[in-house]
């Protein structure tokens, strides 16, 4: 069970991030993108994040936006396997605020820009009920146990809740190479933070006794049944050494009722061989060198079940997890702005290089996975250890044509370099890079307000290998819909809502009890945006 959580864990902070973007990257970074969706080529402040080379078209002076998003994700794992207590798992991700501030500075030629935005995560995951592979070992259990007569069913209190969020303090400089054409570079400082608290507690398995069912602690239970195997494998032990000293004086060839008969064994050496036979299922005419191998194998099978036992009754106890896990990283970014067509056509290019990013555990409560060979305790969230968890080189292409002074198309195209990270050994699942291309319309319709509308798929390129019911990347579709609204000449107002439909997803995983196991993964996003764009001087 706590390794099944391990890779769980490992994985999370992977699972949290993408509420639109790649696998790990957040690319829904301001209001007009919600709106819009083909951002790429923005001439606007929040340029900042999606053209940074295209700050140039802004006008001399100080500019600000600010800006939030309240997001909300469900997700649902709906898994075959008949031992467990349910069949459909539901989890949410919320994040009410989901900030992005810039601000740009432009004097002449050049434009001083400052950016800070959740590049990575920045939401909350809580699963009240576990997932399937929380349970899937304590499920098999009872079907384990049905010959100490347990019933085929159990009960626990299972719960988990995590948080992560990779904020990105980016700053830069663009210059104004001629009319038609800028480049910028800077920057990315990323402060990443995942958090994870949760319990396995109260597990409970239920015995069949003759008045009727009882509920059993599962350490309790565990325990009972690991002493009862070592006392069995004790007592196994005894009588094959006593048979092994019948075979050493001859008469290994004679069954247990022929040595008796024949006056070699008394009434209770026969009773005791007769109960022994019985509990290994052998009749007495059976050679006693057969029951004495016979019984060698199964005190050494029934030790060894008892250590078994007795270990996962360590693990069985009632156990909480309250850990942290804090890096950071670099990320340099490119770009370039060009104009063509009498700057009716605009495209905006940046590259982000990849980030290496470390995480070290801060460990105040951890679960016990086990026991390494020196005794010590092998635990989740070991205090102090390391793992990678970078953030992808992204390269995005936009492009937006002006139809007069009311009608503007937008496209974009996103591609993120997955497969060249270092996931611990994720990235290994992953066949081809995500990408997304997207495509919008925004239309002025009076002197003061435009409204607009967007489209955007996202391709994963993950493996059937890489679908975990804690972290899994599915194709998807997003739109998107909102307005612009000009307060005054220096002040306006962006509202956005999108909705992003995921590809269902499916695995087929072989568990101890059924190598045929159907795993179903879905799940949607809804978000709500508003921002401000401030010329302050």
């Amino acid at each position: 069970m706590k390794k099944n959580l391990l890779i769980i864990l490992i994985c999370i902070a992977v699972s949290f991030p993408a509420i639109a973007g790649g696998i790990l990257t957040n690319t829904n970074q301001s209001a007009r993108y919600v709106r819009l969706l083909a951002n790429d080529a923005s001439l606007d402040i929040d340029a900042v994040y999606y053209n940074p080379a295209g700050l140039s078209f802004l006008s001399d002076g100080f500019h600000i936006s600010v800006n939030n998003q309240s997001i909300f994700q469900n997700k649902e794992i709906i898994n075959s396997y008949a031992f467990l207590n349910h069949d459909s798992y539901l989890g949410d991700i919320t994040a009410p605020l989901f900030p992005g501030i810039y601000a740009a500075y432009k004097t002449g030629k050049l434009v001083f820009s400052l950016g800070f935005n959740p590049i990575g995560g920045g939401g909350g995951t809580e699963f009240k009920e576990g997932l399937p592979s929380f349970e899937t070992k304590i499920a098999e259990l009872p079907t384990m146990l049905a010959p100490f007569n347990y019933d085929d069913s159990y009960t626990g209190d299972f719960y988990f809740s995590g948080t992560s969020v990779f904020w990105g303090l980016q700053l830069g400089i663009t210059y104004e190479v001629c009319d038609y054409f800028s480049v910028f570079a800077g920057g990315r400082y990323i402060m990443a933070k995942n958090t994870y608290e949760g319990h396995i507690k109260d597990l409970t398995l239920f015995q069949k006794t003759a008045d009727g069912i009882e509920s059993i602690d599962a350490n309790v239970a565990i325990t009972g049944v690991s002493n009862y195997l070592a006392g069995a494998s004790a007592d196994l032990g005894t009588a094959a050494t006593q048979m092994q000293a019948l075979v050493d004086g001859g008469l290994g060839s004679l069954s247990p009722t022929d040595a008796h008969a024949a006056g070699y064994l008394t009434p209770e050496q026969f009773a005791g061989l007769d109960a022994t036979y019985t509990a290994l299922g052998l009749p007495t005419e059976t050679p006693i060198s057969t029951g004495q191998t016979s019984a060698a194998g199964a005190s050494a099978q029934y030790g060894e079940q008892a250590v078994q036992y007795g270990a996962q009754a360590e693990l069985l106890k009632d156990q909480e997890a309250d850990a942290e896990e804090i890096g950071n990283g670099f990320t340099p970014i490119f770009g370039a702005n060009i104009f063509l067509l009498e700057k009716k056509l605009n495209i905006g290019i940046k590259y982000e290089m990849k980030s290496e990013i470390e995480l070290e555990n801060n460990t105040a409560k951890d679960f016990i996975l086990g026991f390494n060979e020196d005794g010590s305790l092998n635990t989740m969230f070991p205090d102090g250890a390391k793992k990678r968890s970078d953030m992808p080189a992204m390269l995005s292409v936009g492009a937006s044509y002006k139809f007069g002074e009311k009608l503007t198309l937008h496209g974009g195209y996103h591609l993120y370099w997955d497969t060249e990270v270092d996931w611990e050994g994720k990235e290994e699942s992953i066949d081809d890079n995500y990408w997304e291309g997207a495509a919008g319309i925004e239309l002025k319709v009076a002197e003061n307000l435009w409204i607009s509308a967007g489209y955007l798929y996202a391709a994963s390129g993950v493996s059937v290998g890489y679908q975990t019911d804690m972290s899994y990347s599915l194709s998807s579709s997003t739109v998107g819909f909102g307005g612009k609204f000009k307060v005054q000449d220096d002040f306006f107002i962006n509202l956005g809502v999108l909705y992003t439909g995921y590809n269902t997803g499916e695995k087929t995983w072989d568990y101890n009890l059924d190598s045929n196991v159907k795993e179903t993964y879905y799940k949607d996003n809804l978000i709500f945006a508003i921002g401000a764009d401030i010329k302050l001087f």
